[in-house]
């Protein structure tokens, strides 16, 4: 498998002098990740796409309720910038800092027609527009190339932080980011969803926010 990198330098991207040090790009996207998850959790960006998590410890006699995930609070920003490379290589930008946290985590949506939801009454959050699949991997240098590519302003992605500082919890990942668009977006506005699937493939969805 293609190691991240390689799938940045292998798309043509022509770097600017100003941004020749890619390893510090991803660096940064990584803390800007971080700093977005802070806020928005201060924020309550994300009160109504979580449900409450109730756990019983019976030989404690205590209920904890979670109603957070706290690991975007770990990072130690000092440290960032003194890991080394993951991969082996020249070129390397992967490092533990910016690769995204493997998390426990499961997440749920109701899909149906749009007929169907007018049947049953129930109203609808969104719509796919279309889905999509390429080649890529969920680390900063994927972002960076692809917002490079499509002239998208950092703005524009992941408003609320990503997989580097929420975390990518293994066989909810593509329902999560899904919610959290959805979630994002304000009504009759569009979205992209992208998630790596494993061994550097892709899948993305064009969502409209009703």
């Amino acid at each position: 498998m293609a190691s991240p990198q390689q799938h940045m330098f292998q798309t043509g991207v022509s770097l600017e002098p100003s941004e020749l040090n890619l390893f510090l790009l991803n660096l940064n996207f990584a803390i800007e990740s971080y700093q977005r998850a802070a806020k928005a959790w201060e924020a309550g960006a994300f009160k109504d796409k979580i449900v409450l998590v109730e756990i019983n410890f019976k030989l404690l006699d205590k209920v904890t309720i979670v109603s957070k995930d706290e690991d975007h609070i770990n990072i130690k920003f000092d440290k960032v910038r003194t890991l080394k490379p993951v991969f082996k290589n020249e070129r390397g930008t992967v490092t533990a800092a910016n690769a995204f946290t493997l998390n426990d985590g499961a997440s749920a949506v109701v899909l149906m027609t749009a007929e169907e939801s007018r049947l049953r009454g129930i109203k609808k959050l969104a719509k796919i527009i279309s889905p999509a699949y390429a080649e890529a991997a969920s680390f900063p240098v994927v972002a960076l190339a692809s917002m490079k590519i499509l002239g998208i302003k950092a703005d524009k992605v992941n408003v609320n932080s990503g997989a580097v500082a929420l975390g990518h919890p293994i066989g909810s990942s593509c329902c999560w980011i899904v919610v959290s668009l959805i979630h994002s977006l304000k009504p009759g506005k569009y979205g992209v969803a992208g998630v790596c699937n494993g061994g550097g493939a892709a899948s993305a969805m064009v969502i409209q926010r009703l």
